[in-house]
């Protein structure tokens, strides 16, 4: 959705991990950049400054340079994520910010609310309601890996298709979608501001 001598701005589909692995040596987020570079003749390396979940789709930023990823650590403030998440059931504040840390468990993927954790903020509006669902807009700095998963299963408002945090009621599809990033460009100094429609 964007590209720069700098930067790379991509609309990463659900079910994609990011990261080439031995368990995950093609398909992945990676293996497509590195496809556009070689299309394109691009001589650059990855340098992932926005992740997301392999179950979760939109807006990922990648820098081409080390030193643009460098940067990017000085402007965390300035780089703010939206999302758009359906959660179960229906939260009693419908405006507010989950202030709790989370950590991983040990010896698994899972992360956890702990007073040990890594601090991380989660902001959220309900923007709808219907029957035992609600539709939440989320916006979130210094995104800590599954925060937003793990803040709302904690209040037991669990992201629709969530089978790590939730259940497998309503399917297997991870309804959390980064819709917008916003950041300051490293370079230019320019506001970036970038906003996908939501997808069916």
């Amino acid at each position: 959705v964007f590209e720069d001598p700098y930067l790379l701005i991509v609309n990463k589909p659900t079910n994609m991990q990011m990261m080439i692995s031995k368990a995950h040596p093609s398909d992945t987020s990676a293996n497509a950049i590195n496809h556009h570079y070689e299309k394109t003749d691009i001589f650059a390396k990855i340098h992932f400054i926005t992740k997301l979940d392999k179950e979760a789709s939109g807006l990922i930023v990648i820098a081409k340079h080390r030193f643009i990823k460098f940067l990017f650590s000085n402007l965390d403030d300035s780089l703010t994520y939206y999302f758009k998440a359906i959660v179960e059931g229906k939260l009693e504040l419908k405006e507010s910010c989950i202030p709790l840390p989370i950590t991983r468990l040990e010896n698994s993927i899972k992360r956890e609310v702990t007073e040990q954790g890594d601090e991380c903020k989660t902001n959220y509006k309900v923007i709808e309601e219907f029957g035992k669902f609600s539709m939440l807009d989320i916006w979130v700095k210094n995104k800590r890996a599954h925060q937003i998963r793990v803040h709302f299963s904690y209040f037991y408002n669990p992201v629709i298709g969530d089978l790590i945090y939730g259940s497998k009621e309503y399917g297997k599809d991870l309804l959390l979608h980064c819709y917008k990033v916003e950041f300051v460009h490293p370079i230019t100094e320019e506001t970036i501001n970038f906003e996908l429609t939501l997808p069916k």
